[in-house]
């Protein structure tokens, strides 16, 4: 690639439609990995037997106990980086990534979207090495 077209692609990243373009793309991550880590806390914390088996529900305490397992989350973020073996639940979100990478969560209720965003709070402030890897490995 010559200097010119390294300029020109330059002056592109700085317009504001490649801002727009960049700001969805790091949107459709964070929506990627929140439902990823969700699918992770709702695995793990499955749970009550009054629950029917088709459509499992976390509560807000198994949530905090999930997100409070350094070692279990940076086990799923390293899996969902490719950088270890995947257990079932790191597949199982893995699975889900596309579907959030399209922007759409059609089965997600308000709840889980509250969910999400609370898990996705947590990894930005404790997790910010993983979290840009995430970005990058989803965004790119």
């Amino acid at each position: 690639m010559s200097s010119h077209q390294q300029q020109q692609q330059q002056r592109r990243r700085r317009t504001p439609v490649y801002c727009d373009q960049l700001s969805s793309w790091l949107l459709l991550a964070v929506f990627a990995v929140s439902a990823v880590l969700l699918c992770c806390c709702v695995t793990t914390a499955q749970a009550q037997p009054q629950t029917p088996p088709t459509k499992s529900q976390v509560s807000d305490e198994a949530l905090d106990k999930a997100l409070s397992d350094k070692r279990y989350l940076m086990r799923q973020l390293k899996c969902a980086l490719g950088e270890v073996p995947c257990d079932p639940v790191g597949k199982r979100l893995k699975s889900l990534a596309p579907f959030v990478l399209r922007g759409a969560c059609p089965q997600c209720t308000a709840t889980e979207m509250n969910q999400i965003k609370k898990t996705l709070a947590h990894l930005q402030r404790n997790f910010p090495q993983e979290w840009n890897k995430l970005v990058q490995t989803y965004a790119g």
